[in-house]
């Protein structure tokens, strides 16, 4: 509803520029002061509050080219198998479906693969091998169980190091051990409504 032009499909948006207006809609609206009641030390473990400044936030642009341009279709070559994977960053619509297909799954009962690996699939558009190209969604998905782990990594690897976005990592100082350590900011209920628990 903050989206002032209408033809902008929020749910077509890639997780990092949603992420990206979310901050920069918090920011307009209730500055850029994030007070965390609880979050824990890296280092030592123990929680305490912290005061992070949204503002500080470092965007982080895409810097490898898609396969068309304007398009969210990207490849990556598996170093152990050879293959061409071709891969899109998953959208509000994605991440919608896979939750749901997630439910299903644990409604009915069904032995189902961890989010990580759902979600690789759900990420992966084709897989070209020296053969065919696989592009049918169960093949997609039989072969990200089936794929070595080190082309896995790999792929995981590459496309977070890759995904554009806003970093949610920022400095906090502990008052308990006194290290300072980079941590996830978590999006807590304050995130959204700051003065709700005053």
């Amino acid at each position: 509803s903050c989206v002032a032009d209408p033809a902008i499909e929020v749910d077509s948006m890639i997780a990092g520029d949603r992420n990206a207006l979310m901050v920069a809609i918090r920011i307009t609206g209730y500055g850029s002061a994030y007070n965390i009641k609880s979050i824990d030390c890296p280092s030592c473990g123990k929680k305490s509050e912290q005061s992070f400044d949204l503002s500080q936030l470092s965007i982080k642009s895409l810097e490898i080219e898609p396969v068309a341009p304007g398009e969210n279709l990207f490849e990556f070559k598996l170093p152990i198998s050879g293959h061409l994977v071709r891969y899109k960053y998953l959208t509000g619509k994605d991440d919608r479906d896979l939750s749901q297909l997630s439910e299903k799954k644990k409604k009915l009962n069904l032995s189902h693969e961890d989010s990580v690996t759902s979600a690789l699939a759900f990420s992966i558009v084709s897989v070209v091998t020296k053969t065919a190209e696989i592009t049918d969604k169960t093949k997609i998905s039989m072969f990200v169980q089936g794929m070595p782990a080190r082309d896995s990594l790999a792929l995981r690897s590459f496309m977070e190091k890759n995904e554009p976005g806003i970093d949610m990592k920022s400095d906090m100082s502990c008052p308990h051990c006194g290290e300072e350590s980079e941590v996830r900011l978590p999006l807590e209920a304050s995130f959204f409504w700051p003065d709700a628990d005053r």
